[in-house]
């Protein structure tokens, strides 16, 4: 069972013991060991496969999708591509054979991002869509990767890293006593904040990377999440990230693989999520440029182009840029190193 042990100072301030004893390290000491982890993580290339189930109690009906995302980051411009096969949708009820995976690829540069979509069955054009707005592409590359929680973006904290949360809030604990994960002692922080309860498990042996952890979210801390004004009331989300694995990378430690089970709890029906993700390949601080990463030569000249915010009017892709009929240049979407950018 979880204790905190505290000394009186006048009759005021409670300050935990481990702090004055300093046997223990604090919450913010372990955030910034943390964080300079996490950190080593601004420029990579990861391959990865992931395996869904999504259980939706109300209308008793389970999708089993899988994806197979390949990301490339450098802090600022990013690629996801991502072939995805098996039960999509619960709209689309139908089966797609993994040697037939759909591929939708999506690009940010910073001022704009991409998707785009190879050309359907029976469909004469590829399809592009471009977003101008920050909201846009702010957080692509999180929102679209599925194993982001093994980097500390966990669902329902807006696109914000555990650590940045926490800091924020300023409500973090560490309990007296370490706990086992996986054969490694661990240092257990709680915090309770506007986006949920977390309880995570630091392990110091493997990078203080988290080995585990758990959110709980009542109503309120649901919807702080949501846009939607006329949700259901009654809502309960309890998430666990479990069974991490980690592997040294260039000699810095990084979770390589997690199971995370989330229980969504509404009037509306239950939805039950299990998802396994397992890094396949890593690449640290790649050359990105002589790489191409961010080239946009993955798009057929001739596809139909929509900008979000431009209603009735399709644009066509040339070339790396969107130009309308008469072929006057729109938006420049070919890549730009860093120091080329205004």
């Amino acid at each position: 069972m979880c204790k905190y042990i505290y000394i009186i100072i006048g009759t005021l301030c409670l300050i935990p013991l481990e702090v004055v004893a300093g046997k223990h390290p604090t919450a913010f000491e372990l955030l910034d060991k943390y964080s300079a982890a996490a950190d080593k993580f601004q420029s990579f290339i990861l391959k990865s496969e992931t395996s869904r189930k999504i259980n939706y109690t109300g209308i008793q009906t389970i999708v089993e999708p899988r994806e197979i995302t390949e990301v490339r980051y450098d802090g600022d411009r990013c690629f996801v591509e991502m072939l995805q096969w098996g039960e999509q949708s619960i709209k689309k009820k139908e089966f797609i054979p993994k040697e037939k995976a759909n591929c939708v690829r999506h690009l940010r540069d910073g001022k704009w991002w991409l998707s785009y979509t190879d050309s359907e069955k029976g469909a004469e054009y590829d399809r592009v869509k471009i977003n101008r707005t920050r909201e846009g592409y702010k957080t692509m590359s999180t929102s679209l990767d599925y194993g982001s929680f093994l980097r500390g973006f966990f669902h329902g904290g807006k696109k914000r890293r555990i650590d940045s949360i926490l800091r924020q809030e300023n409500s973090a604990y560490v309990r007296v006593d370490m706990e086992e994960i996986r054969d490694s002692d661990c240092h257990v922080i709680e915090a309770d904040t506007k986006h949920g309860k977390y309880t995570f498990w630091i392990v110091p042996s493997h990078g203080h990377n988290i080995a585990k952890a758990e959110i709980r979210r009542n109503e309120i801390q649901y919807y702080n999440n949501k846009r939607n004004s006329a949700a259901p009331k009654d809502v309960r989300q309890f998430y666990s990230l479990k069974d991490v694995r980690f592997k040294k990378v260039q000699d810095v430690w990084t979770p390589v693989e997690g199971h995370v089970e989330q229980s969504t709890y509404s009037p509306r029906g239950d939805v039950l999520i299990e998802l396994h993700h397992v890094v396949t390949d890593i690449t640290l601080n790649p050359d990105h440029d002589s790489l191409g990463s961010f080239e946009t030569d993955f798009i057929r000249n001739g596809a139909l182009v929509g900008i979000v915010g431009v209603k009735g009017i399709r644009y066509r892709w040339q070339d790396g840029q969107v130009v309308d009929k008469n072929g006057r240049v729109i938006i420049d979407c070919r890549s730009k190193k860093p120091a080329e950018k205004n």
